[in-house]
């Protein structure tokens, strides 16, 4: 993840990450933008567990959007106390744009309560990226414009350390957008499934 501060461009902070990363943040940014170019887009960037590396991963893609012109924010969705709280605080006042306030982290996890929430607003064309595990699960399938898989542990890995149930029901890669390999951070790489063979 690149540290950016709140003057310099987007832009040029991209440039300070590794070829092969930025290629892929930049690419994965363009393809989000060609197929949702207006209004309130919400990204899920699902993996088998929450890791700084996930992290780091969406915070760069955020640089390549906002380079593109995107207004962005992240959230974590391990910040919402279940799906109630998350639908509820975050993804339907987002979705509605204007005016109508969304919150970031509305839940404490290490002090087990409620967060004060910050409400947040932003112009009608946005894109919302959350970051978490399990995002495909079907209570929240449907919200994601886009979704990508981030592979952290690599492909035999990955699908080893998903819970059973969630991975037969859902089959994340399969159902994924897009697929992510980040075993080598600087080096992370676009996987295109054989649908055929599924």
């Amino acid at each position: 993840m690149t540290t950016v501060s709140p003057i310099e461009p987007p832009s040029l902070a991209l440039t300070r990450l590794p070829a092969t990363r930025r290629a892929l943040v930049e690419a994965l940014a363009a393809e989000i933008r060609t197929h949702y170019s207006r209004g309130r887009r919400i990204v899920a960037l699902d993996a088998a567990e929450p890791r700084a590396d996930l992290d780091a991963f969406a915070a760069d893609l955020g640089l390549a959007l906002r380079a593109a012109g995107d207004n962005v924010w992240i959230a974590q969705a391990a910040d919402f106390r279940d799906d109630e709280q998350l639908v509820r605080a975050l993804l339907d006042p987002f979705r509605l744009g204007g005016s109508t306030g969304f919150v970031l982290a509305a839940w404490d996890a290490a002090r087990d309560a409620d967060r004060i929430q910050e409400w947040t607003t932003g112009p009608a064309d946005a894109v919302l990226l959350l970051v978490g595990s399990r995002l495909q699960r079907p209570s929240v399938r449907g919200r994601w414009s886009y979704t990508i898989w981030v592979d952290l542990a690599g492909e035999a890995g990955a699908a080893a350390s998903i819970a059973d149930d969630y991975r037969d029901a859902v089959r994340p890669r399969e159902a994924a957008t897009a697929v992510v390999d980040l075993r080598i951070v600087d080096e992370p790489k676009r996987l295109y499934l054989d649908y055929c063979a599924l």
